[in-house]
């Protein structure tokens, strides 16, 4: 049984937008420019995502990859 992808784990684009923004306003300016990959870190922070939460694939945890 596949769980549902809308999760407090994936939140929604609106979610993550706010806290991007958030970051930005906070980490901001060019100064402080990041990479995209620099903010998965205080974002899962943000969201108080667990190791096991900051490591999931969203298709390992919607199921989608028992079906390859």
């Amino acid at each position: 049984m596949s769980r549902p992808p809308n999760h407090p784990l994936f939140p929604s684009d609106a979610k993550v937008q706010d806290a991007l923004l958030l970051l930005l306003l906070e980490c901001g300016g060019e100064p402080a420019a990041l990479w995209a990959e620099d903010t998965y870190e205080p974002l899962a922070d943000f969201f108080s995502l667990d190791e096991y939460a900051r490591s999931v694939t969203r298709d390992e945890w919607c199921g989608y990859d028992d079906l390859l």
